[in-house]
């Protein structure tokens, strides 16, 4: 399926006064790029938020690293079903994408894209407010450089029917999967004995949003965790009743005065994935952590018995990229600070936090990273890594979307240029890593 591309940059000119933008569609002969080149044709359908619409999809991704219009699609070459996704994200004017690739007879198509492993479900992450365009891509690496899954992602250049979308990140959607997050299959007639104990992901979000459409409330703070494996729909009652009695346990032992005992939180959790998930969140300061896009899993008894947290996800409004909590300061505990409205944070984050023998692994362990992978050596030569890989694709995108210098919610900054951006981030980052090595030791 080849095709000639003229591509339509629409440029935005805002107004002071909040009034809606003029749009001027300027015709653009772009050629080339060192970015992956996805290119999506739905057949003049316009992508909603559900249901999925059927679609085309080609992936250009020459092994010289240079990819042209012109050239044949050579990474992926086959039908797709898209949808848009996530909660207010979807309302931007550059929205994210999910997608699934299948076959001719729209059934599942497990394809490895970009060189991930096979699947068939995938995300087109849509940078907005963060300008950096890196943000996401950065803790992802940290954290699978850490031994902690999380998805898999690379920048390219999104087409949708002859139209340039921009720099879009694709990556791997959070599921069960060998390669993904490796847990158990658990059929809808695993019901009892060690079947029925795994495997599980839930999720702390908004209920009733995106896939969060199933879920059960705590006994103790009436915090929801929704289930994402198995979907709602497809969870049996004697499985429902696991996973609930599991979490119940749990939080009964925490909500204790032996928490911190030999039978309390250790049987339960597993510890060291939940230090690594806490200085993650931290060393970014994610506003959304603990009680937003927050995952934890558990596999069958016979294999780990215990929750797992992870994977991490959506770190837009990380590393001082937010105007509203605090969230842009490089000094002050995220996991224990007091919001001043709702809380979707479950009270045992922080009862974990202020226990003495959690916070002092927390501190060997940070301590350890901060000579490896949370060095600034490495993390700054990884944004400048992402900067080289990105290229002219930066210019590219803030041409289509020129919101460099205007206020796009929540920034707590505003720069006029990427490089700004980049400079802010690292800075951030350098002053947030300090106030910990200090704050720790």
């Amino acid at each position: 399926m080849q095709k000639t591309f003229y591509i339509f940059f629409l440029l935005f000119f805002t107004s002071c006064n909040n009034e809606e933008n003029e749009i001027i569609a300027v015709d653009v002969n772009f050629q080339e790029s060192n970015l992956p080149i996805v290119m999506i044709d739905t057949y003049g359908e316009d992508i909603l938020d559900e249901p999925r619409i059927d679609a085309y999809m080609g992936v250009i991704n020459n092994t010289n690293g240079i990819n042209n219009i012109g050239d044949n699609f050579n990474d992926y070459d086959g039908k797709i079903t898209i949808e848009k996704r996530g909660n207010s994200s979807q309302d931007q004017e550059k929205p994210p994408y999910r997608f699934e690739t299948v076959d001719n007879n729209a059934e599942n198509n497990n394809v490895q894209l970009l060189g991930f492993p096979e699947e068939n479900d995938w995300i087109l992450y849509a940078p907005w407010s963060d300008k950096s365009l890196l943000r996401n891509v950065l803790i992802y690496s940290l954290s699978n450089e850490m031994g902690r899954y999380a998805p898999r992602s690379k920048f390219v250049e999104l087409y949708i029917n002859d139209e340039y979308r921009g720099v879009y990140v694709l990556m791997e959607k959070i599921k069960r999967d060998k390669n993904r997050v490796e847990i158990s299959a658990l059929n809808p007639n695993e019901n009892s004995g060690d079947n029925v104990t795994g495997g599980y992901i839930l999720k702390f979000d908004w209920a009733e949003t995106g896939d969060n459409n199933g879920g059960f409330y705590s006994l103790i703070d009436g915090m929801r965790y929704n289930y994402h494996y198995p979907k709602a729909d497809e969870i049996s009652t004697q499985q429902k009743d696991y996973i609930q009695t599991f979490i119940n346990s749990y939080e009964n032992v925490m909500n204790g005065n032996n928490y911190n005992t030999e039978n309390g939180y250790s049987k339960f959790i597993d510890v060291e994935s939940f230090i690594d998930f806490i200085i993650l969140q931290e060393i970014s300061r994610n506003v959304d952590a603990y009680g937003l896009s927050t995952y934890v899993y558990k596999d069958k008894e016979s294999i780990n018995n215990k929750l797992t947290a992870g994977p991490i996800w959506d770190f837009n409004h990380g590393f001082g990229n937010c105007d509203y909590y605090e969230a842009w300061e490089t000094d002050g505990w995220n996991i224990s600070y007091i919001y001043d409205d709702m809380d979707q944070r479950a009270f045992w984050w922080l009862k974990l936090w202020d226990e003495e023998n959690f916070k002092g692994m927390v501190k060997d362990r940070y301590n350890e990273l901060r000579l490896s992978v949370l060095s600034t050596n490495n993390v700054n030569s990884k944004i400048d890594e992402y900067v080289s890989t990105l290229g002219n694709s930066v210019n590219r995108n803030f041409t289509k979307w020129p919101i460099l210098g205007e206020y796009i919610w929540p920034n707590y900054q505003v720069f006029d240029t990427h490089q700004e951006e980049i400079v802010y981030l690292k800075s951030w980052i350098n002053n947030r890593l300090t106030w910990m090595d200090s704050e720790l030791n």
